[in-house]
């Protein structure tokens, strides 16, 4: 800079790039111009500096560059830092460009521990004094040790060293080897030996710590402390007959872990004793002899008339009324007998497992397990009042995606004979039916939603979720669901944007879920709204006990049903079978549930026109009686009816703006009642209050699909972030259940994070460039895509034009009166940075499209493809074609593309992954005119390419990033020339040397960085810089 003095004095200058990071900055000329030097007088006014650590230095005394000089002030940059290599001591150092270390604080001013900073991690800070002070804080690490070795002196290893201090690290330490004695240490990586405490500080036991299991536990002190204790020994106790005295003993124990008690005998009154002489007595004295009451009622107590099997009025077990309880002699009739004569109480099944052909479900049955086959169901530990309560009531996400919305009906298939379960919802672009070619998705899981897998099988292309069913001119909406035999079937309304209804569609799998077909079923009014489930549809009630099913509906204010004998091949409409009634003005959404195994069955039904729930019976589930007021307030939600424990419960929501419970805001709420009462009432009446199961994140939609699996009860249902029914909201998949709580997941919160598009100006608001586009050569048109017609032919205009979904689209034509036939080719290329990272991976592009009525490709049919290239060196694609020079190949197939309509429609494709070498990628899209053009266009709005199977909804970012992103390709600007050279810099630094045309004079010296406009005299420049690929 100093060997041009050629300026005045008191000029400004920037130095931008220096390879000499120090030189970079701000400077003032002195002396007259010939003359003088130049003063740097500050940094340059970035507010944000990356550096780069490259491994230079060590884990702990890191050594990392910038391009840009780190201003002098405390706090004067924000500063993005990679993290070459995990830290493994405290504390740790920085160096930025060669300057004295800083330590390393976070946002507390602590120093960091031992593994807070990851490998591939990037954090942000600001140069605080002689520290270079985090924005964020680390809270406890999670450590999974391996153990290596030992029985009573365990060795085992951590992926990073264990913090010094206490309860810094939360550490998982399986087992391998049952200790033999007490106490036992463990050592890791090498260090001290720590003594293993139970929570409470007391060293384990003999047996305590048990082959295969897994223990988590935090350093305190020189103790290992576990943070749960081993499940203690529970005694069963039996009586037994020393002449006329009665005793108990001791006859085994149950329920805890580690080493079994071997102790039994007989209680006695310091404790167990082995002779039955020293047992206490527990009968007492004979009472007076009398007469009795004579209040046994047989029809009561020996509904059986079998004598010596009658049941005691208070009992809980079941030992002594000819249960056997050993896994082995099967006790199905015991069970049918005991509910014959008991239903609706707890009863306690004493630690001990039944075999029965089916789970019983008339009764609370708790503390053992059923047998079925080969399978073992264990049960609750404790009594409970609902089939969610114990241990506790969870909801948890299912496969979270930000930006999707997954809303109203959901439905749950277990499939036979496997641990497998396909969920089944609604994906669409919101709540209502103001969008066309809403989506049934499918997916499958084996661990309760934790993960979803891959199908196999026709039709699998790839992806965890299976297409269901799609229709582009209607919403999917309002569908009861069920598994029918071994085919899984949904019976769905077809709702259109004007809020009319096609006929309903019959949507089945007969492969688990793999594939889907689907037929239309006539309906006697097109306007049919389905709820619920699909229930089978017995021979008792009229139907077949194989291949009957029915679902319910809701039309004009009343409520019909849908059956079939022959497994969904047909169906036929049964309408009206229940009215509106009384104060229930119009009747809606329900829900059905059969008492047991008897032709009883109860219909909840929500009412829009009353504030407590309606319910109607039946003996045939085609005929039902009048409804009556179950006195139960529902507030216009929708309810969920089942059976079990020999109760009828009806499980629902309570919502913001449809509260049930005042003091939640959202929850998932329980009621109950016995179910003869309900019946024999025809529905009035019956129920108690509601209990809150949980409450709820968000607000609650659609219904509750409550299916039983593996003897326990899940119920799958919708979240919205906020109610309402206009789009861009996100829908979540939710699952109530009683099991425990899992992890957090890395798949999921890798799910959770934001898919940047990586077509920036996807929405077209950036023009730098003008709004209107011809020409006869390649150009760039909007800000990122380029167009050009084969042999660089004339006759097209690009235009930015009004969207639908956006403000701007793109209009692609071929003029008027243009009789050409050469291809008209559109293409947005990826530069090297943002394609090589997409080696091997999945990508979607998504976008929205619809034709002129004069489009001339052949079925107005766009090509759509998505090509790449291995090439080396980064290419700029100026062939008229719209290709790679060098190593161009499509991905997958080069016929991909989309039919367009007249009207706007969304298109999702996913291609073949991308080559494992591709070094740039670029999306196309073309199509061949024919004829004279009049009319011969499309529009395009809303493009996205992202990584992922999935396309999730676009988003709009902040519009001055978008416009900074645009800048790098494309810049237009004022300068101000001078008599000589003057040197223009690009703001922000461009990708490469661009294109530049000037208004005056001469552009020379072109970089990245700027150039040298000479001119003969002082005047303002239009600048054009291009340096679209």
């Amino acid at each position: 800079m100093d060997a041009t003095l050629t300026y005045a004095a008191n000029v400004m200058a920037w130095v931008i790039g220096d390879a000499t990071v120090a030189n970079n900055g701000i400077y003032q000329k002195s002396g007259a111009s010939g003359s003088g030097s130049w003063t740097r007088l500050g940094d340059l006014p970035y507010s944000f500096i990356k550096a780069t650590d490259a491994g230079a230095g060590t884990s702990n005394a890191i050594v990392a560059t910038t391009s840009t000089p780190i201003p002098d002030a405390d706090g004067a940059a924000l500063i993005a830092l990679n993290i070459f290599e995990t830290n493994t001591a405290s504390p740790v150092t920085v160096a930025f460009d060669s300057g004295s270390p800083l330590t390393i604080k976070n946002n507390a001013g602590e120093d960091l521990k031992a593994g807070d900073l990851k490998a591939g991690m990037i954090v942000s800070g600001y140069v605080s004094g002689s520290t270079f002070r985090l924005i964020n804080n680390f809270g406890v690490q999670f450590l999974l040790a391996t153990n290596t070795g030992g029985t009573n002196a365990i060795t085992a290893t951590t992926p990073t060293s264990v913090p010094t201090g206490d309860g810094q690290a939360m550490i998982v330490l399986p087992i391998s080897a049952t200790n033999t004695a007490t106490p036992v240490t463990v050592s890791f990586n090498g260090g001290a030996p720590l003594t293993i405490v139970t929570t409470g500080g007391d060293a384990v036991g003999v047996g305590g710590l048990s082959e295969g299991s897994i223990v988590t536990g935090y350093k305190s002190g020189a103790n290992f402390r576990l943070i749960s204790g081993m499940l203690g020994w529970s005694p069963i106790i039996r009586a037994a007959n020393d002449g006329e005295r009665r005793v108990l003993a001791v006859a085994d124990w149950v329920g805890g872990e580690g080493l079994k008690p071997v102790t039994t005998g007989y209680i006695g009154l310091s404790g167990l004793v082995a002779n039955i002489a020293d047992a206490l007595d527990v009968r007492g004295p004979s009472g007076t002899p009398g007469a009795g009451t004579g209040d046994m009622v047989e029809a009561t107590y020996d509904p059986q008339g079998v004598a010596g099997d009658v049941f005691a009025g208070d009992f809980k077990a079941l030992w002594d009324i000819n249960f056997v309880g050993d896994g082995t002699t099967n006790d199905t009739s015991a069970f049918s007998t005991l509910e014959l004569a008991r239903t609706g109480i707890s009863v306690d099944l004493g630690g001990r497992t039944y075999l029965v052909t089916a789970i019983p479900n008339g009764n609370d049955y708790y503390n053992g397990a059923f047998k079925v086959g080969t399978e073992i169901y264990r049960r609750h530990r404790n009594p409970r009042s609902h089939p969610f309560e114990t241990p506790a009531p969870t909801v948890k996400f299912v496969d979270p995606k930000p930006r999707v919305y997954r809303g109203l009906n959901v439905a749950q298939f277990p499939l036979p004979a496997s641990g497998t379960v396909v969920y089944l919802w609604r994906e669409a672009p919101g709540h209502g039916n103001e969008d066309t070619g809403t989506r049934l998705l499918a997916a499958r899981t084996d661990d309760m939603g934790n993960t979803f897998k891959l199908p196999t099988g026709a039709g699998n292309s790839g992806s965890e979720q299976t297409l269901a069913f799609r229709q582009a001119d209607c919403d999917i909406r309002n569908f009861a669901a069920g598994t029918m035999n071994a085919r899984l079937g949904v019976m769905a309304a077809r709702v259109n944007p004007d809020n009319s209804h096609q006929d309903p569609v019959f949507i089945y799998s007969d492969d688990s879920g793999v594939t889907w077909s689907s037929a239309v079923v006539t309906a006697a009014a097109a306007t049919t709204n389905f709820h619920s489930r699909i229930y089978p549809y017995p021979a008792s009630a009229g139907g077949d006990d194989t291949d009957g099913f029915i679902c319910y509906f809701y039309r004009s204010g009343a409520i019909g049903a849908m059956k079939t004998t022959d497994n969904g091949a047909s169906w036929t409409e049964v309408a009206d079978i229940v009215l509106p009634a009384g104060s229930f003005g119009s009747v809606s959404e329900m829900s059905v549930a059969r008492i047991g195994t008897q032709s009883k069955w109860i219909m909840g039904i929500r009412t829009d026109s009353g504030e407590n729930m309606a319910v109607a019976v039946s003996s045939d589930m085609t005929t039902w009686s009048a409804i009556g007021d179950s006195g139960l307030k529902l507030g216009s939600n929708p309810p969920e009816l089942l059976y079990e424990d020999g109760k009828i419960f009806a499980v629902c929501f309570s919502r913001r703006d449809k509260p049930i419970v005042a003091e939640f805001d959202n929850a998932l709420v329980i009621a109950s009642a016995n179910p003869d009462t309900v019946y024999n009432a025809s529905g009035v009446g019956g129920w108690s209050g509601w209990l809150v199961v949980t409450a709820l994140p968000f607000f609650p939609t659609g219904y509750i699909a409550v299916e039983k699996i593996r003897g326990r009860y899940y119920g799958l249902f919708n979240c919205e972030d906020y109610a309402g029914s206009t789009q861009s909201r996100t829908g979540y998949l939710m699952l109530l259940s009683s099991d425990p709580v899992p992890t957090a997941s890395y798949p999921a919160i890798l799910k959770m994070r934001p898919n940047p598009n990586l077509c920036f100006n996807g929405a077209f608001r950036l023009a730098t460039l003008g709004e209107t586009f011809t020409g006869t050569t390649r150009k760039t048109v909007l800000d990122g895509f380029t167009f050009s017609r084969t042999s660089n032919a004339g006759g097209w205009t690009i235009t930015r034009t009004a969207g639908d979904k956006s403000r701007y689209a793109m209009r692609v034509r071929r003029d008027d009166a243009d009789s050409g036939t050469q291809a008209m080719n559109l293409a947005f290329v990826l530069p090297m940075e943002d394609s090589m990272p997409l080696r091997n991976q999945q990508v979607t592009l998504s976008f929205r499209a619809r034709k002129a009525a004069g489009f001339s490709a052949a079925n107005s049919f766009l090509t759509t493809q998505l090509r790449q290239t291995n090439h080396a060196s980064e290419q700029v694609v100026t062939n008229a074609a719209g290709t790679f020079g060098t190593g161009d190949t499509a991905v997958g197939t080069s016929s991909s593309g989309v039919t367009l309509t007249e009207n706007w429609q969304t298109f999702r494709l996913t291609p073949a992954k991308l080559d494992a070498d591709i070094n740039q990628i670029m999306v196309r899209w073309l199509w061949t005119p024919v004829g004279t053009a009049a009319d011969d266009y499309f529009d395009i709005e809303l493009v996205k390419l992202e990584i992922g199977a999935d396309a999730t909804p676009f988003e709009f970012g902040p519009y001055h990033l978008e416009k900074e992103r645009c800048g790098v390709f494309t810049q237009t600007f004022t300068a101000r020339s001078a008599n000589g050279e003057v040197f223009v810099p690009f703001i922000p630094r461009m990708h490469r040397a661009p294109a530049v045309t000037v208004s005056a004079g001469s552009a020379s010296n072109i970089t990245a960085a700027g150039f040298l406009l000479t001119h003969n005299a002082a005047a303002d420049c239009t600048v054009t810089a291009i340096a679209t690929l």
